[in-house]
């Protein structure tokens, strides 16, 4: 996000991803363990917002837990962008256990 983009008042949407490699655990044998990697994006403007979703060094394909603007029920994301609804939150984790998305060209 660039200085004017985190000034402007009409954005009001932020993202913010966790990586679940970003650890430092351990297991019994030395091995590291890893979590999830979960992209959670908040826009709490009067417009829709487009993401482009990051992209992810490993396999699997990102996946939608929670969007308030949606009936619940977790689905699988078919683009590489997502619609951000005016007022809303969406949480998306990347599955490794499932395959690369088709991306539309």
């Amino acid at each position: 996000m660039t200085e004017d983009e985190w000034s402007d008042r009409e954005l009001r949407s932020i993202g913010m991803i966790l990586s679940g490699r970003a650890t430092d655990e351990i297991d019994q044998r030395g091995r590291p363990i890893y979590g999830d990697t979960i992209l959670l994006l908040l826009n709490g403007g009067n417009r829709s917002r487009l993401y482009t979703l990051p992209r992810i060094e490993w396999p699997g394909a990102w996946e939608e837990l929670l969007n308030t603007a949606r009936p619940p029920g977790a689905r699988r994301v078919q683009r590489s962008t997502v619609n951000l609804t005016a007022h809303s939150i969406i949480l998306l984790r990347h599955n490794e256990h499932l395959g690369a998305a088709p991306v539309p060209g």
